[in-house]
């Protein structure tokens, strides 16, 4: 099973260490370090990236800056942000972060919070898988039906049959988009 991928981003050396330590003990994801909003941006461009763990206040792009370049970019990758100033928080959260989190990091909260982020994303996506089962289960109820009038052929077998291969691409499309997403 592939390992959740966390991008840290930071221009205090010290941080990116201390999130090392806490998330390489850990075992449970692959992780990248960076100092800069600009080389987070190619990080994301090159890897496949879940989460992102950013400070706020760092010089050329800031983290606010870099949390509206990646909902646009990558609408799936979700944020953290760290920040040691207190008025950033209110500008923080009307970027939809997963989380906002104050300096000095508390390894054991922050560990916390990225766990309950990706159990809350299996949830999510056994969800999407349960309501995929159901629409499937549907097709094969309607596709005996069809079945049926194609072996009894009539006017309106005909128009069932139809009916019943339009509801078919229309669900193919819906659940491709569901997968995707």
């Amino acid at each position: 099973m592939k390992k959740p991928r966390l991008l840290f981003v930071d221009d205090e050396s010290n941080i990116l260490d201390d999130l090392e330590e806490i998330f390489g003990y850990a075992g449970k994801y692959e992780f990248f370090t960076v100092g800069s909003g600009r080389e987070a941006l190619e990080i994301l461009q090159k890897h496949g990236i879940d989460l992102v763990i950013t400070d706020i206040r760092m010089p050329e792009m800031d983290g606010l800056e870099l949390a509206r370049q990646i909902h646009k970019k990558y609408p799936g990758v979700k944020i953290i942000f760290i920040t040691a100033v207190q008025d950033l928080i209110g500008r923080a959260v009307k970027i939809d972060p997963v989380d906002v989190m104050e300096k000095p990091i508390r390894s054991d909260i922050l560990l916390h919070k990225v766990e309950k982020h990706f159990e809350n994303k299996r949830r999510i996506n056994f969800g999407k898988l349960a309501a995929m089962a159901g629409v499937v289960l549907t097709l094969f109820q309607g596709f005996s039906s069809v079945m049926r009038a194609l072996r009894e052929p009539s006017f309106s077998g005909l128009i069932q049959s139809f009916v019943f291969i339009g509801l078919l691409v229309f669900f193919a499309v819906v659940l491709i988009r569901l997968w995707r997403s």
